[in-house]
């Protein structure tokens, strides 16, 4: 926590990241995948039919249908019934990301966007919570925070792509807690060196017009 934290105490030193805009967040869920294979019923019973069939083939015996085909359907089918039910999990979640976020930033939150799967969330301060399609109070720019929460999205998938939140080789879950961790500091160093690099730039060419300017003197 302490990168995280470290990452977001450089952006706020340099400017490159006011106060005010820590005062609205969005917020989202996805799945970071883990480099390990959990031993379900569902998993343990389509291997159990695979080392079967497989038994039965290599003594000749011929059966009239394997279920393979089928039973990889139905694992399949298990796993995604399974990940769709994450949404009570976010709504208990909501309170303590907020918490943590705003001891990591020291900057108390005005606005939180959510999706519709927080509906009956935890967070104390439930005026200060707005949810997807949310239609009472909304002013114009509360909707415009509202449709720029959908940025978040193309943000995570960034990070599964290219920080490694695609595949946890770290054991338990400290290890699910630091790749998270490692991943979001990494992220927002890496936009920290974008803007500095901007920054350099543009005072490179306010030298460079300068020193022009005052060769024409």
């Amino acid at each position: 926590m302490a990168r995280l934290q470290e990452s977001l105490s450089v952006a706020h030193k340099t400017s490159a990241v006011e106060a005010k805009d820590l005062e609205r967040v969005a917020v989202d869920t996805t799945v970071q995948p883990k480099a390990v294979a959990h031993p379900t019923d569902a998993r343990l019973m389509h291997r159990a039919l695979e080392k079967l069939v497989r038994l039965a083939r290599r003594e000749g015996v011929a059966p009239r249908q394997s279920y393979l085909r089928v039973a990889k359907r139905a694992a399949i089918m298990v796993g995604r019934y399974t990940h769709a039910h994450q949404f009570r999990r976010a709504r208990r979640a909501l309170g303590p990301i907020i918490a943590d976020l705003e001891r990591l930033t020291g900057v108390e939150t005005r606005r939180i966007h959510v999706d519709k799967g927080y509906r009956g969330h935890s967070h104390p301060l439930k005026f200060r919570v707005w949810i997807s399609g949310q239609a009472r109070r909304v002013t114009a720019a509360i909707r415009r925070e509202m449709r720029r929460r959908a940025a978040v999205e193309p943000v995570i998938g960034y990070l599964k792509a290219e920080y490694r939140m695609d595949r946890n080789y770290l054991k338990g879950y400290e290890g699910d807690r630091s790749n998270l961790v490692l991943a979001a500091a990494g992220y927002n160093f890496g936009l920290l060196l974008r803007w500095l690099a901007a920054l350099l730039r543009a005072l490179i060419r306010a030298i460079d017009l300068r020193a022009r300017q005052l060769e024409f003197a």
